[in-house]
């Protein structure tokens, strides 16, 4: 038995001195938060390229807004789409609103795409500047309702707009 455990014993310290011959172990030092953020930019030292973006918000219910734009938009598995730029009527709410919009050939009246074309045809040219409101905005439950041009003054029309001073 002693034998067995000497010669097990003088294995594994003969083992490790081999292991540890001439080659020192070195631990990997971690890397900072910079450091890792700067594996990702690019080799050259160029920053990721800053995308032109701006953010609109949903459409809200009962609301009266002006159709402010109406594009057609591709996306990168070419599906055509139809965005819809909102502004909203209160003089206080400054937000864009936008829904975006798939055409087909047939739809329900109560889809996104079928309210917006039982009420302002299928000629998406003709929706701008025309006033709607939102009576209902659930999913596969839409309804709007075209609304007449209401009254303002001709600087409120301005301002609008997006003109910077009315005199």
């Amino acid at each position: 038995m002693q034998r067995i455990e000497l010669w097990q014993r003088s294995f594994n310290e003969l083992s490790q001195i081999e292991a540890n011959k001439g080659v020192e172990r070195k631990r990997k030092k971690r890397q900072t938060k910079a450091e890792l953020v700067a594996l990702y930019q690019n080799k050259k030292g160029v920053k990721m390229p800053e995308y032109n973006t701006s953010v609109t918000y949903d459409p809200k219910r009962e609301t009266v807004y002006e159709i402010v734009g109406v594009d057609e938009i591709t996306t990168r598995n070419n599906l055509l789409g139809i965005r819809v730029g909102l502004k909203s009527y209160d003089k206080n709410d400054q937000r864009d609103y936008g829904v975006t919009l798939w055409p087909a050939s047939e739809t329900n009246a109560t889809s996104k795409w079928g309210s917006f074309v039982a009420v302002l045809g299928s000629n998406t040219d003709s929706w701008l500047h025309k006033w709607i409101k939102i009576v209902s905005w659930q999913n596969r439950l839409c309804e709007i309702a075209l609304m007449p041009v209401p009254k303002m003054s001709l600087k409120e029309a301005a301002l609008r707009s997006g003109a910077k001073e009315v005199k």
